[in-house]
């Protein structure tokens, strides 16, 4: 399907289905229905740029088809401790399968029995019975049997859009009742974190956290995301897309990008006619490019990370949370450019960015 295809049947389900509520998607939604299957994961990446670390928590619970869901309490799930020691090199990470997940809301900590309610801010608790205990603002985490630990503080969330806090990079098509969806929360919160290390060592700074989230009841058969937060806090970008599923079996090639900088604020999106995409994917040779057009405004990305610097991560199926689904890299380079018109307005270079290739992207060999 061509990317003008896909924009206009993306134009056309908004117009027959859309509901324009706004606010919050970081907090849990309710599974749609009343059996699976869903899931529901949270994502926070941290890096320090002083000690050129980098660390993030991945939590998710899981529904099967079939199965009452139960409020997502006592479901099965997916944690992830991923820690970078050295920002050139590739990281490493614990991942857990805990056979119970609890997520609640609310100061009272009550079950999940309704979509956010978005004229407030996220308040929520995702758990296990002893490793994790993750909110909007902290995670902590001790997984005692390798001697690892870590706790983190957010604060000064950056939010996708500050002028209506609930919209993330779908727009309003987070509200269509898509089989998967995307939010990001804050592209770079303030944080303050602590890890303690096997041998007995600590390691305690601040940086900065892009926040996000997916639900929905299946992933992208293939996929790419990225993010980036430049060292001083004041640009940052997040992209993914892919082949996204909307009903059933079909699918459409879609992509998201945002890019803020002190100077320009860019979103590009398909259902914003006649926003252009053209990416080129080479996850054998850990690079890709893409250029995101609207009218007078167009943005170039190239993105290389060294293959050595790749780890695999689970991701979610029909069958639950499943090891090396995709692959990652916290070493990745992006150049950005942004132009308006023909005039060059904006170029940076992330370093220690993140670049993931996932399913049918990802390299063969």
């Amino acid at each position: 399907m061509t990317i003008t295809t896909s924009a206009l049947l993306v134009s056309m389900i908004l117009i027959i289905c859309i509901s324009f509520t706004q606010g919050s998607n970081y907090d849990p939604h309710y599974p749609s229905g009343d059996e699976g299957l869903f899931f529901e994961g949270w994502y926070t990446r941290i890096v320090d740029p002083t000690n050129h670390v980098a660390f993030a928590a991945v939590a998710g619970s899981y529904c099967p088809k079939s199965t009452s869901c139960n409020n997502m309490e006592g479901n099965a799930g997916y944690l992830a401790f991923v820690y970078q020691l050295d920002s050139n090199s590739k990281f490493d990470v614990i991942e857990t399968y805990p056979n119970s997940t609890f997520i609640y809301v609310g100061p009272e900590g009550e079950p999940v029995t309704k979509n956010p309610a978005f004229a407030t801010p996220p308040d929520f608790l995702w758990k296990t019975t002893t490793t994790a205990n993750i909110t909007n603002s902290t995670i902590s985490l001790s997984f005692s049997d390798v001697g690892y630990s870590f706790f983190a503080e957010m604060s000064d969330v950056i939010l996708w859009d500050p002028s209506n806090p609930g919209e993330g990079p779908e727009g309003i098509v987070d509200e269509l009742p898509l089989q998967q969806h995307w939010f990001v929360y804050s592209l770079a919160s303030e944080v303050l974190y602590s890890v303690t290390l096997p041998d007995g060592s600590s390691i305690s700074g601040s940086g900065f956290a892009h926040q996000e989230k997916n639900w929905g009841s299946s992933f992208p058969s293939e996929w790419v995301w990225a993010e980036g937060i430049s060292e001083d806090k004041t640009r940052q970008f997040a992209l993914s897309g892919g082949k996204v599923p909307v009903v059933g079996p079909i699918g459409v090639h879609a992509w998201l990008l945002g890019f803020r900088s002190p100077s320009i604020s860019w979103n590009f999106r398909p259902q914003d006619i006649p926003t252009i995409f053209t990416p080129e994917i080479n996850a054998c040779n850990g690079t890709f490019t893409m250029t995101a057009s609207y009218f007078t405004q167009t943005i170039k990305l190239s993105m290389s990370a060294p293959l050595s610097t790749f780890t695999p991560l689970a991701i979610p199926s029909s069958a639950g949370f499943v090891p090396d689904g995709c692959v990652e890299s916290y070493a990745t380079t992006v150049l950005v450019q942004a132009y308006e018109g023909d005039d060059l307005v904006d170029e940076f270079t992330f370093t220690s960015a993140a670049l993931e290739f996932g399913g049918n992207y990802m390299c063969s060999n």
